[in-house]
Parts: C-alpha cells; structure tokens; sequence
C-alpha cells in the first residue's frame, strides 16, 4: 500500500486534509476505516490493516452508511467529533501493544488544531 492519503504522507495532513475526508465522503474500504471513539473494535481494524496492505484508522470521526454510484452501502465520514483522550497516542500504542502481536508498525498522529471548543476532543490519525 501507498502510504499516501491525498497525495501526503501522515506527517504532512492538516485539518484541511481532515476536513476533506467528510467533504468528499471519502468511503471506508480495504484501507480506510472511521472510528467514533476507542472501542472494541480498534484492535480487530488495526490487526487487518496489519496483515494486508496497511491502512489509515481514523479515530474520532463518526460515520454514516449511503449508497454509492453503484447502489452499494459504504460508510463515509458523518462528523468530526474529536477524542476525549489527553494522549490519542499513547492510547492507540497500549492498545496495540497489548492485544496484537508481532505489533506492527504503526505511526500515530493527531491534528492538533483540531480541538472541539466544547469537549476538547481532537483527531487522532493513525497509519499502519
């Protein structure tokens, strides 16, 4: 897999590349995936992502199901909702540390300047 998204490397996304991924509706598939929040199934994504070709795991974007030009159901970006976690990072490397193994490669990001004034929630962006 590329490890571009947009063109960009991980390092190189702001919240307008964020911004993007809702605007264009940019559907989960074999290498994208929304997540709301940590959930149970954060591991199983990333375990995927793992043993196939990679992929970005966007945590703290909800998601919503439509159909796509060819009548199929994608999930696409709904809301940027952020994460209520001090540390996104050291977060998604327990969580990868302690429930897959080898642990795979893995480069966590989070936009910082996303911050929901309300909730303080922020972007966590990771790359496998």
């Amino acid at each position: 897999m590329s490890n571009l998204l947009f063109g960009k490397t991980i390092s190189q996304w702001t919240e307008a590349d964020v911004e993007r991924l809702k605007g264009d509706e940019v559907p989960e598939g074999q290498t994208v995936e929304y997540k709301k929040g940590f959930n149970k199934n954060v591991p199983k994504c990333i375990a995927s992502f793992a043993n196939a070709l990679g992929g970005w795991l966007f945590i703290g974007i909800s998601e919503k199901t439509k159909e796509d030009k060819n009548k199929n159901k994608v999930d696409v970006p709904k809301e940027i909702v952020g994460v209520k976690d001090k540390n996104p990072c050291l977060r998604i490397t327990h969580i990868i540390r302690d429930t897959i193994s080898p642990m795979p490669v893995f480069h966590p990001r989070v936009i910082e300047t996303l911050i929901d004034e309300k909730s303080g929630g922020r972007v966590s962006l990771d790359r496998l």
